[in-house]
């Protein structure tokens, strides 16, 4: 069974890395906890290992730049193949993406005028020391 490579979260907020270069070439048997691949992030250089033994097939070339759980390759069985490549739209990174202009402010509906502006004792409070009016924030 195809075993799948994934760029392993790193740190908080980390949400890419950079496969610098793969150790094996495609097609190479790989055993347990052997380095296959050197990741790189804004903080860290990482040494990936083998979660399973098996023959490597990378589904990515080495530099590119790969979100957080996103699949770099497979491990596979003897004679096994590899699965075919998805499509953009259909991987796991793009499908919780949200469209930005539906959830934009611009395109919410505006209080009324005279209504009281949703704010805390405590900015109303610094609003008013500092002279602003909060109808006109944004």
């Amino acid at each position: 069974m195809a075993t799948p490579i994934v760029m392993p979260r790193l740190g908080d907020f980390m949400t890419e890395g950079v496969v610098t270069k793969f150790t094996k070439a495609q097609g190479d048997n790989v055993t347990q906890g052997e380095v296959i691949a050197e990741i790189e992030t804004e903080k860290v250089n990482y040494d990936l290992e083998a979660t399973v033994s098996g023959v490597f097939h990378p589904s990515v070339d080495a530099g590119a730049t790969v979100a957080v759980d996103d699949v770099m390759g497979y491990l596979l069985d003897e004679g096994e193949e590899a699965p075919a490549k998805e499509s953009p739209d259909a991987s796991t990174g793009n499908r919780t993406r949200r469209d930005k202009t539906s959830s934009s402010p611009r395109n919410q509906p505006r209080r009324k005028k005279g209504s009281p502006v949703p704010s805390t004792p405590g900015a109303r409070k610094l609003a008013a020391n500092l002279c602003v009016d909060l109808e006109k924030v944004t």
